[in-house]
């Protein structure tokens, strides 16, 4: 699949970057080894298209549960 692909240029890498860092935010997780692909199929199995909207959704969820409960 990969190989059909055309090289990304350096100057379009740059502009990605850019564009990424004016947009948005990074958050890195730890995980002990063997967990990250547990998660990933545990959010592929319940419809999330990513590990990171799943982990996402799981914040906003615990977010709105910490909001209602004041």
């Amino acid at each position: 699949m990969a190989e059909n692909k055309k090289p990304i240029s350096k100057k379009q890498q740059a502009h990605v970057a850019k564009y990424n860092a004016a947009h948005y935010d990074r958050v890195s997780l730890m995980l002990y080894a063997g967990d990250k692909a547990k998660y990933a199929a545990h959010a592929t199995e319940h419809g999330y298209a990513s590990l990171n909207k799943f982990i996402i959704a799981a914040m906003e969820n615990q977010r709105k549960k910490d909001i209602e409960g004041k």
